[in-house]
């Protein structure tokens, strides 16, 4: 009876913690709309509403943000690069286009990184290659963004993102399913893949995973062909086998996808969530093409504000790397219809973009401020709630008893007197942890990280089934007591 009641505490417990803790940036999600200026977001509302300023995530416009590189002003129109803005915002540091989160030859430590440090799980996400400039400044480094064979060697084992989701090159160049396999990722490739894992996820005790979904080769599909199939004014640009529609994503879609899988962690995660191909229409100066690129974008907005709903520990920041095509809204045609606009030309601008934020700090992002200035305020935000876990272990307890109780919910057991209600919380405090996480249903204390390697307490849980064995996941055991491990751990 005393061990069945170490349940029921933990459900007590989470109850109790839940009063008391306080607001804290846990989870980020960046959301990059690649060549979105304003423009591009007025002609997406006028088609879809019939008036502007009616996109989901535009009631949460906080200012602007300025794009230049170190060397864009050596360039017509004074315009950057994805790899450099991208850099800006993943490292907040300013770098030569082409360049991709390194200075001098030396990497620049990412976001992304920096959050993998903290114990978040991360995850990147795009509608064209994982390998695109976007997404490879925020897992890799690299001289040149066309090193996509090095791009994926960052990914695959070196920064190691939990979630990877978008499209590969169809010539094996960069990131390949073979690739990723060695390296330890599960592949999918389909639609239905991609909801079985999640619900596999979901379903299990799984404390960390990779997934690798590889979705299209080349570029994912445009989303106007999802609906007008049989409208392709660029067929002569798309002279390339493609999976069925059927089967791939949405970005929505993935985005949904990788929110359900990341917020296993109970740490939090940081996620970069690309509308690559906005910039790609603009490039072509299509734009039907780039309403329903933006809609899409708009969607999977949505999905991101529907998940965090009710949720007082998440940043959600909607931004573009850059705009493209210098395009102008010249009427509206009221909705449904796609408004008459101009362009400058085929290539990026220095215009200033959008920001729009939701959640805690939001109010951070005000005014006209840097790209650098994203990563800046958001290092500030979780590195305030990173510095609220070392001061309170018991914020730390919460994470892991949250999860936890995710696992054991449907375990019944009877109210018990044996055991106090502050056992659990005296016994992990006592432990001085600085990192607390669920592995296979029973409770993980690190108390000492070096590098990549953990050290600390394991403690069983008696309606376990799995019993702690040295070589599983990377873990080395000791026992010390029949329900305490000393173990080590190399992720």
């Amino acid at each position: 009876m005393v061990r069945k009641s170490c349940l029921i505490i933990l459900i007590v417990l989470l109850v109790l913690f839940a009063q008391t803790s306080s607001a804290a940036i846990k989870n980020v999600i960046l959301m990059i709309g690649d060549g979105m200026g304003f423009e591009q977001v007025k002609a997406a509302s006028f088609y879809a509403y019939g008036e502007e300023k009616s996109l989901p995530f535009e009631k949460y416009y906080r200012g602007e943000v300025t794009t230049h590189s170190a060397n864009s002003y050596t360039h017509d129109l004074h315009a950057t690069d994805s790899a450099a803005a991208a850099t800006a915002m993943a490292t907040g540091q300013k770098i030569n286009d082409d360049v991709v989160s390194q200075k001098a030859g030396k990497p620049i430590e990412t976001i992304l990184e920096i959050s993998k440090k903290m114990g978040k799980a991360t995850g990147l996400v795009t509608t064209k290659y994982l390998t695109d400039a976007t997404p490879a400044a925020f897992g890799a480094h690299t001289s040149h963004d066309n090193n996509r064979g090095d791009i994926a060697n960052d990914y695959l084992n070196q920064t190691r993102p939990n979630i990877l989701f978008g499209a590969y090159l169809a010539n094996g160049k960069g990131m390949t399913a073979d690739k990723a396999e060695q390296a330890g990722y599960t592949v999918i490739k389909t639609r239905e893949q991609m909801k079985h894992v999640v619900e596999v996820v979901n379903q299990t005790s799984v404390e960390e995973v990779f997934i690798a979904g590889l979705f299209s080769p080349d570029a994912m599909p445009w989303e106007y062909n999802f609906y007008y199939p049989d409208k392709n004014p660029l067929s002569q640009l798309l002279k390339r086998s493609m999976p069925s529609y059927d089967t791939i994503p949405h970005l929505s879609e993935m985005t949904e996808a990788a929110l359900n899988i990341l917020d296993n962690d109970p740490n939090g995660f940081f996620l970069m969530a690309e509308g690559a191909r906005i910039d790609s229409a603009g490039h072509n100066n299509l734009i039907e093409f780039n309403v329903f690129e933006t809609l899409e974008f708009a969607n999977a907005f949505q999905v991101a504000l529907d998940w965090a709903e009710n949720r007082n520990d998440t940043l959600i920041i909607v931004t573009a790397d850059h705009e493209c095509g210098g395009l102008v809204v010249k009427k509206n045609r009221g909705k449904g219809f796609i408004p008459e606009v101009s362009w400058r030309w085929d290539n990026h601008t220095g215009a200033n973009v959008p920001i729009y934020a939701i959640g805690e700090g939001a109010e951070e992002f005000k005014g006209v401020i840097d790209n650098t200035q994203i990563f800046t305020i958001i290092m500030k935000l979780i590195k305030t709630e990173s510095a609220e876990k070392d001061s309170s272990p018991n914020t730390l307890t919460q994470a892991a008893l949250e999860t936890h109780t995710r696992y054991v919910k449907a375990v019944k057991v009877g109210p018990s007197d044996e055991i106090p209600e502050q056992y659990w919380t005296d016994r992990i405090k006592a432990l001085n942890p600085i990192k607390v996480y669920i592995h296979k249903v029973n409770i993980v204390v690190v108390q000492k990280m070096s590098g990549n390697t953990e050290q600390g307490k394991y403690i069983y849980i008696p309606i376990s089934s799995y019993i702690p064995t040295s070589g599983d996941d990377g873990f080395t055991f000791t026992r010390e007591s029949d329900d305490v491990y000393n173990f080590t751990r190399n992720k």
